[in-house]
């Protein structure tokens, strides 16, 4: 089996792994997949716990951040639920629920922020789309517990469980690009046809070489000033 080393960012890698043999089309699309389906965790994260602390985000048609001065005024008068709790960024309604639930929304984040992260790289552990989509579905069950009558469609959350967020970290799929050793590799081939049969474990030169994702870049050149960092690929 062959370890691709993916890396974005110091926050941002994972390893996949998959069969010499594999088909590059194959492999660029589970890598963009599971890139993806990692940043969304990472956003889930940090958004579901705000979700779970000040409830739904409020409405905002023009990207500003609501005048909570104004917001308050006007508000006075609403009946708050029971676990109200105000968001002073003005970002999210207050409306929180069951603290108990939150709890429980937190922990399953957690657990799925804890999978994404980069110490599963450090334990060379690699990240499976199964066991992502799992998250995501334990995600979306916890939000559901705690806001049985639903998001609105403006809400982040929302967005990112629903698969509607479009983020400019977010990859294509069709017209992703995987390079290594300075070169394209080519859809209609396997890694093997580029990277060799050897099952001898291989680190790569990191100054030198690497493994690149984006939907638009054509040059390594290019590739290594905008990605980020580079990639390894492993034998064993």
């Amino acid at each position: 089996m062959v370890q691709i080393h993916v890396k974005q960012s110091e926050e941002r890698q994972f390893l996949y792994e998959c069969s010499a043999t594999q088909s590059v089309d194959i492999i660029i699309r589970d890598v963009v997949s599971i890139h993806n389906l990692q940043m969304r965790i990472q956003y889930l994260y940090i958004e579901g716990e705000q979700l779970s602390l000040y409830g739904p985000a409020k409405p905002d048609d023009n990207g500003e951040r609501p005048d909570t001065e104004e917001e308050d005024a006007s508000s006075s008068s609403k009946i708050r639920g029971p676990f109200h709790n105000k968001d002073h960024s003005g970002k999210r309604t207050g409306d929180a629920c069951n603290p108990k639930c939150a709890e429980t929304l937190r922990r399953i984040l957690s657990e799925a922020e804890a999978y994404v992260s980069k110490n599963q790289v450090l334990q060379k552990i690699p990240l499976e789309l199964d066991i992502l989509e799992d998250h995501i579905l334990n995600i979306k069950g916890a939000v559901v517990i705690c806001y049985p009558m639903g998001l609105p469609n403006y809400d982040p959350v929302q967005q990112l469980l629903s698969g509607t967020f479009k983020g400019e970290e977010t990859f294509d799929p069709d017209t992703a690009q995987l390079w290594w050793a300075g070169k394209e590799l080519m859809r209609n081939k396997k890694l093997c046809d580029h990277a060799g049969k050897n099952e001898k474990t291989k680190k790569l030169d990191d100054d030198e070489d690497g493994l690149y994702m984006n939907a638009s870049w054509a040059k390594p050149k290019s590739t290594k000033s905008k990605f980020q960092g580079l990639s390894v690929i492993r034998y064993g």
